[in-house]
């Protein structure tokens, strides 16, 4: 995916990444598998409901 294809500013996307490794960090998290297609769309702007 693009920069120009994410749903919200590429700023956002960094702040949203940057967020969820400073939060792994603090809790000893070293790999994050995201699965559900919510977290998925939420870090990635990756939209993969297909109903």
């Amino acid at each position: 995916m693009s920069a120009k294809n994410l749903p919200f500013s590429i700023e956002e996307f960094q702040r949203r990444i940057r967020a969820t490794k400073q939060s792994m960090q603090s809790r000893g998290i070293d790999v994050l598998v995201a699965t559900d297609p919510a977290n998925m769309n939420y870090l990635t702007g990756y939209d993969g409901w297909s109903f």
